[in-house]
Protein backbone atom coordinates (compact mmCIF):
# COMPACT_ATOMS: atom_id res chain seq x y z
CA UNK A 1 0.00 0.00 0.00
CA UNK A 2 3.18 2.23 0.90
CA UNK A 3 4.45 1.89 -2.52
CA UNK A 4 0.81 2.71 -4.32
CA UNK A 5 0.50 5.94 -2.09
CA UNK A 6 4.31 7.36 -2.18
CA UNK A 7 4.55 7.28 1.45
CA UNK A 8 7.11 6.37 4.04
CA UNK A 9 7.34 5.54 7.12
CA UNK A 10 10.77 7.02 9.20
CA UNK A 11 11.71 7.53 12.90
CA UNK A 12 10.20 10.85 14.42
CA UNK A 13 12.04 12.80 17.29
CA UNK A 14 11.06 12.32 20.59
CA UNK A 15 11.82 15.37 23.39
CA UNK A 16 13.33 13.18 26.23
CA UNK A 17 16.56 12.79 27.30
CA UNK A 18 17.39 9.36 25.87
CA UNK A 19 20.47 7.82 27.45
CA UNK A 20 21.96 10.79 30.25
CA UNK A 21 20.43 13.32 32.33
CA UNK A 22 20.31 16.76 31.33
CA UNK A 23 18.98 20.41 32.58
CA UNK A 24 18.01 18.67 35.82
CA UNK A 25 15.74 15.56 34.00
CA UNK A 26 16.75 12.11 34.13
CA UNK A 27 17.40 9.89 31.15
CA UNK A 28 14.16 7.94 29.49
CA UNK A 29 13.71 5.09 31.93
CA UNK A 30 11.87 3.62 28.24
CA UNK A 31 8.89 2.47 29.84
CA UNK A 32 6.33 3.48 27.58
CA UNK A 33 4.20 5.48 29.92
CA UNK A 34 4.99 9.29 28.59
CA UNK A 35 2.00 10.42 27.58
CA UNK A 36 0.11 12.82 29.10
CA UNK A 37 3.14 12.96 31.53
CA UNK A 38 6.47 11.16 31.39
CA UNK A 39 6.43 9.26 35.10
CA UNK A 40 10.49 10.32 35.36
CA UNK A 41 10.72 13.01 33.71
CA UNK A 42 12.80 12.93 31.06
CA UNK A 43 10.38 14.14 28.72
CA UNK A 44 10.09 17.77 28.14
CA UNK A 45 6.89 19.61 29.44
CA UNK A 46 5.84 23.11 30.66
CA UNK A 47 6.10 21.63 34.48
CA UNK A 48 9.61 20.43 33.99
CA UNK A 49 10.30 24.43 34.02
CA UNK A 50 7.80 25.72 36.72
CA UNK A 51 10.58 25.55 39.61
CA UNK A 52 13.24 27.54 37.54
CA UNK A 53 10.54 30.07 36.77
CA UNK A 54 9.08 30.37 39.93
CA UNK A 55 12.82 30.98 40.97
CA UNK A 56 13.19 33.49 38.67
CA UNK A 57 10.13 35.76 40.49
CA UNK A 58 7.55 33.78 38.05
CA UNK A 59 3.95 33.18 39.98
CA UNK A 60 1.73 30.34 38.98
CA UNK A 61 -1.75 30.53 39.23
CA UNK A 62 -3.31 27.22 39.23
CA UNK A 63 -7.25 26.38 38.53
CA UNK A 64 -7.27 29.71 36.78
CA UNK A 65 -8.57 30.45 33.30
CA UNK A 66 -7.80 33.96 31.32
CA UNK A 67 -10.66 34.84 29.55
CA UNK A 68 -10.05 38.39 28.41
CA UNK A 69 -6.57 40.41 27.18
CA UNK A 70 -6.72 44.04 27.81
CA UNK A 71 -5.00 46.42 25.60
CA UNK A 72 -3.39 50.21 25.97
CA UNK A 73 -3.94 53.15 24.02
CA UNK A 74 -1.09 52.67 21.63
CA UNK A 75 -2.93 48.79 21.69
CA UNK A 76 -0.14 46.80 23.14
CA UNK A 77 -1.63 44.00 26.10
CA UNK A 78 -1.80 46.03 29.43
CA UNK A 79 -3.34 43.20 31.10
CA UNK A 80 -5.01 40.03 31.50
CA UNK A 81 -8.24 39.04 33.66
CA UNK A 82 -8.50 35.51 34.81
CA UNK A 83 -11.43 33.53 37.13
CA UNK A 84 -9.81 31.84 39.50
CA UNK A 85 -11.53 28.68 40.95
CA UNK A 86 -14.20 30.78 42.54
CA UNK A 87 -15.29 32.52 39.16
CA UNK A 88 -13.72 35.71 41.01
CA UNK A 89 -12.74 37.91 38.30
CA UNK A 90 -8.37 39.17 38.58
CA UNK A 91 -6.77 41.60 36.50
CA UNK A 92 -2.81 40.88 36.08
CA UNK A 93 -0.70 43.87 35.14
CA UNK A 94 2.77 43.26 32.97
CA UNK A 95 5.42 44.23 30.42
CA UNK A 96 5.44 41.21 28.52
CA UNK A 97 2.90 38.85 27.92
CA UNK A 98 3.04 34.93 26.32
CA UNK A 99 -0.37 34.01 24.95
CA UNK A 100 0.30 30.15 24.12
CA UNK A 101 -3.05 28.54 25.43
CA UNK A 102 -3.07 25.98 22.17
CA UNK A 103 -4.27 25.44 18.64
CA UNK A 104 -8.15 26.18 20.26
CA UNK A 105 -8.16 28.25 23.19
CA UNK A 106 -5.50 31.09 21.80
CA UNK A 107 -7.20 31.97 18.91
CA UNK A 108 -10.46 31.98 21.65
CA UNK A 109 -9.14 33.92 23.81
CA UNK A 110 -8.08 36.29 21.02
CA UNK A 111 -11.12 36.51 19.55
CA UNK A 112 -13.09 37.15 23.14
CA UNK A 113 -10.99 39.67 23.61
CA UNK A 114 -12.30 42.21 21.43
CA UNK A 115 -12.54 46.16 21.85
CA UNK A 116 -13.31 49.24 20.39
CA UNK A 117 -9.41 49.41 18.93
CA UNK A 118 -9.84 45.59 18.17
CA UNK A 119 -13.46 45.10 17.00
CA UNK A 120 -12.45 41.36 15.75
CA UNK A 121 -9.99 40.37 18.38
CA UNK A 122 -6.72 41.21 19.39
CA UNK A 123 -4.25 40.34 16.94
CA UNK A 124 -6.90 39.68 14.05
CA UNK A 125 -7.03 42.34 11.86
CA UNK A 126 -6.89 40.05 8.90
CA UNK A 127 -10.00 38.64 9.81
CA UNK A 128 -8.05 35.28 9.86
CA UNK A 129 -7.46 34.54 13.61
CA UNK A 130 -9.40 31.24 14.27
CA UNK A 131 -10.29 30.48 10.17
CA UNK A 132 -8.34 27.77 8.25
CA UNK A 133 -7.53 24.95 11.10
CA UNK A 134 -6.40 21.51 10.57
CA UNK A 135 -7.57 18.42 12.10
CA UNK A 136 -4.37 16.54 13.53
CA UNK A 137 -4.81 12.87 11.78
CA UNK A 138 -3.77 9.75 13.33
CA UNK A 139 -4.57 5.76 12.95
CA UNK A 140 -3.87 3.82 15.89
CA UNK A 141 -3.60 0.07 15.69
CA UNK A 142 -4.52 -2.51 18.45
CA UNK A 143 -2.76 -5.76 17.92
CA UNK A 144 -4.02 -9.11 20.53
CA UNK A 145 -1.48 -11.70 20.91
CA UNK A 146 -2.29 -15.32 22.45
CA UNK A 147 1.34 -15.21 24.34
CA UNK A 148 2.02 -12.01 26.25
CA UNK A 149 4.14 -9.44 25.00
CA UNK A 150 5.42 -7.31 28.15
CA UNK A 151 4.79 -4.10 26.39
CA UNK A 152 5.74 -0.82 27.59
CA UNK A 153 9.37 -0.66 26.81
CA UNK A 154 10.54 1.93 24.43
CA UNK A 155 9.00 5.38 22.80
CA UNK A 156 5.39 5.57 22.65
CA UNK A 157 5.98 6.53 18.72
CA UNK A 158 8.87 5.76 16.96
CA UNK A 159 7.79 6.48 13.80
CA UNK A 160 5.82 8.25 11.33
CA UNK A 161 4.72 9.19 7.97
CA UNK A 162 5.88 12.71 7.05
CA UNK A 163 5.14 13.49 3.65
CA UNK A 164 1.39 14.94 4.67
CA UNK A 165 2.96 17.62 6.84
CA UNK A 166 4.79 18.86 4.18
CA UNK A 167 2.17 19.72 1.55
CA UNK A 168 2.92 20.00 -1.89
CA UNK A 169 6.35 20.37 -0.84
CA UNK A 170 8.96 17.02 -1.94
CA UNK A 171 9.67 15.19 0.51
CA UNK A 172 13.42 15.66 0.64
CA UNK A 173 12.51 19.20 2.22
CA UNK A 174 11.45 17.08 5.71
CA UNK A 175 14.72 14.99 5.74
CA UNK A 176 17.01 17.69 7.51
CA UNK A 177 14.19 17.47 10.63
CA UNK A 178 15.57 14.08 11.57
CA UNK A 179 19.32 13.92 11.72
CA UNK A 180 19.31 10.29 12.93
CA UNK A 181 18.08 8.73 9.60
Amino acid sequence: MKEQLGLHNIPTAQARNSGTSYDDRPACCANNNCVPVCPVGAKYDASTALSRLEAKGAVIRDNAVVWRIETNQQNHIEAVHYYDQHKQSHRVSGKLFIVACNGLETPKLLLMSADSRNPNGIANRSDQVGRNMMDHPQITMTVTLEEPYWAGVGPVVNSGIMETLAGGFPFRTCRCLFPFQ
